[in-house]
């Protein structure tokens, strides 16, 4: 008890005399940095929003970085000889800190592993929509209504221990192309399944070589991100769903920002037709 006493005095002295100085001037200096370097970023007019936001993002964690490292090394002196004495308790500051730890381990995963940056679509558990942040412990999303990819108006702030237990899928993975996919749901004719299934090929063949003319280097950025190329192909599938209905999945390349505007494209003109 008296070890424990001593070591807190000496450590109370050592912090009024060196550590609260020297922590007061990193964070101003670190603050003054930041501060200069957003309005650097802020004031290049070349950089698309995404880019500085990417940047902002740079910035702000490895300030947090920079801040944490220099807290150790002005700290650890103090630090070990106090917690020598307190090592009955470090059992008790594991379990408090689990979810912290688990965090920083999601967030190690996420930087080793690069599954997405800013500005992707992912989907995580539960969870779809824009990165537009990132830090040690949380991912922000604004929120995209699953069926239809459309805001929602929603943020969502998920810890990173997530991606230790759930898969992370990318929608944004050939940027600024996407693969979209939707459905449709038609009452059981099976003389019109042929004709429905034919229109809808003619259709997406019609739209793959307008969107070859308008985006000539899509197959290239596909074999570039080792993709097969058949998979990124428009195509159309049969089948039926739990209701006993027709369903057709089509699926398409498109520009990311383009795929509600390409899908209602093309089923306005499917149902525009007169089937027989």
């Amino acid at each position: 008890m008296n070890r424990i006493i001593e070591a807190s005095v000496h450590f109370i002295d050592v912090v009024a005399s060196r550590g609260i100085p020297a922590t007061i001037t990193l964070i101003l200096a670190l603050g003054l940095c930041r501060w200069v370097l957003h309005r650097q970023i802020k004031r290049q007019e070349k950089l698309s929003d995404e880019l500085k936001l990417r940047w902002t993002n740079i910035v702000k964690n490895t300030s947090y970085l920079v801040l944490v490292i220099s807290l150790v090394l002005i700290w650890a002196p103090q630090i070990q000889t106090f917690a020598l004495s307190l090592t009955a308790f470090a059992v008790a500051i594991v379990i408090a800190t689990k979810e912290l730890i688990l965090c920083f381990s999601g967030t190690i995963l996420r930087m080793s592993s690069r599954p997405f940056s800013i500005g992707d679509i992912i989907e995580s558990g539960d969870y779809l929509g824009y990165v537009v942040d990132q830090n040690f412990l949380t991912t922000t999303l604004k929120e995209l209504e699953p069926d239809f990819y459309s805001a929602t108006g929603k943020t969502l702030v998920i810890p990173n221990s997530l991606f230790l237990s759930a898969g992370i899928t990318n929608h944004s993975f050939i940027r600024p192309y996407m693969i979209h996919s939707f459905n449709i749901y038609l009452e059981p004719n099976a003389r019109q399944v042929n004709v429905y299934h034919n229109l809808l090929s003619t259709i997406l063949e019609e739209y793959w070589d307008t969107f070859q003319q308008e985006n000539p280097k899509f197959l290239t950025q596909i074999r570039g991100k080792r993709l097969i190329q058949q998979d990124a192909l428009p195509k159309v599938r049969f089948t039926t769903n739990d209701g006993a209905k027709h369903k057709f999945v089509v699926t398409f390349p498109c520009r990311a920002e383009a795929r509600l505007e390409q899908e209602q494209a093309i089923l306005k003109r499917l149902f525009a037709t007169e089937i027989q």
